[in-house]
This record gives C-alpha cells, sequence and structure tokens, in this order.
C-alpha cells in the first residue's frame, strides 16, 4: 500500500459511519466522473445545471413523440461495459 494510499485509510477509518459513507459515495462519483466511456461529448454530464438542461432537453424531446427506447441504451451501454 502506498503512502498516500495508507493516509487515506486511515483517515477513512476514523470517520463515523454516517461520514464514511458520503465519502464512498463521493469516490464512486469521482471514479464515474472521471472514466472515460466514450461517449460523444455532447452527453457527458459535467455539472448538476447541466444534467438539469440535458434533462429538460429529453423531456422536449419526448413531448414531440420522440421517445427514447431504453431497451436500446441498455444494450448500447451493455456493449460498451463488456468491451
Amino acid at each position: 500500500m502506498s503512502e498516500k494510499q495508507l493516509e487515506l485509510y486511515n483517515t477513512i477509518s476514523k470517520l463515523p459511519d454516517s461520514l464514511y459513507e458520503k465519502v464512498m459515495d463521493y469516490i464512486q462519483y469521482l471514479e464515474f466522473s472521471l472514466e472515460d466511456i466514450g461517449a460523444p461529448e455532447n452527453l457527458i454530464i459535467k455539472s448538476k445545471e447541466d444534467l438539469i438542461e440535458k434533462l429538460a432537453e429529453g423531456i422536449k424531446d419526448s413531448d414531440k413523440g420522440n421517445l427514447v427506447d431504453f431497451d436500446e441504451v441498455f444494450d448500447e451501454l451493455d456493449g460498451i461495459i463488456a468491451e
């Protein structure tokens, strides 16, 4: 274990359970947000505001009858994960 990993471990091990969960959630968020999954740049969410904007655009599209086929989305994600 590296010095940085040991420092992180010692810090986290002293936290109460409620804070430990928050730290783990944040670490998982960082792992996901830093991972390059090969998605087009316009689909990558950069901030909370960007997420809200993209969701609003999606709602407008669905109001126009352009519904998302979630089976296709999950099939594509499964393919990306399998690579």
